[in-house]
């Protein structure tokens, strides 16, 4: 499905309340959503010195290490989970990757997620403000899903367009979808599991999660910001 002109027209013009909406949004690691406080929790493990896999995803004992520190730990019921498995995680290290921030280290015998200090040190002088939209301009423009082992092809390849489809689909009461449902099933291929939870991040929905099932690692309730 593709939107029509008049429909790109109207997500791209701001009405007065949103453009007054934003003009009052203050940016701190408060809000909104927390992707700035998880995003220093995510460059602290960094600078700990992050091992990754044969294929350079981050291995369970760093997951499930880093899943605690989250502002809102994931649930899951799995008894080997993957990185794919931890959504917020995969948006995560996503964002780590596409901003440059962080670069892989395969000089010793395993591969380690380290920083690029030029980029690192620039990262560092940034408010708040200016970080919460690195990250965002990041993860709309610059982030390749080849980098976090998912399809690059399609619509869905191109996380703002997505984005604009599953806005869509969210009435103003919000939108329920149970874990293993058709509607969720839906979400992990579009505009998929890490780019909703990333949406979550940055405070643009919000998601209530809920018990997750066993061996299931998806649980999507709704809501809207």
């Amino acid at each position: 499905m593709f939107l029509t002109e008049a429909q790109m027209t109207e997500i791209f013009t701001l009405s007065d309340a949103k453009k007054e909406m934003l003009h009052n949004t203050t940016i701190s690691q408060e809000g909104p959503g927390t992707i700035l406080t998880d995003f220093q929790t995510f460059l602290d493990f960094v600078a700990e010195g992050m091992p990754l896999s044969a294929k350079h995803y981050m291995p369970t004992k760093v997951l499930d290490a880093l899943n605690q520190r989250m502002a809102i730990p994931y649930k899951h019921k799995l008894r080997r989970a993957l990185q794919k498995s931890y959504p917020y995680l995969n948006g995560l290290y996503l964002l780590a990757r596409s901003s440059g921030l962080t670069i892989v280290d395969g000089s010793g015998k395993k591969a380690t997620l380290v920083f690029n200090e030029p980029i690192h040190d620039s990262w560092q002088k940034l408010n708040q403000t200016e970080r919460y939209f690195t990250l965002l301009e990041t993860w709309l423009l610059r982030s390749s899903p080849k980098i976090i082992g998912e399809d690059s092809r399609g619509v869905f390849s191109n996380p703002w367009y997505g984005l604009q489809l599953l806005f869509r689909q969210i009435p103003d009461e919000g939108l329920s979808a149970e874990a293993g449902a058709s509607l969720a099933d839906e979400f992990t291929y579009g505009p998929g599991l890490y780019s909703l939870a990333s949406t979550d991040l940055f405070g643009l929905i919000s998601l209530q999660s809920g018990e997750p099932p066993e061996r299931l690692n998806i649980q999507i309730p709704s809501g809207r910001r």
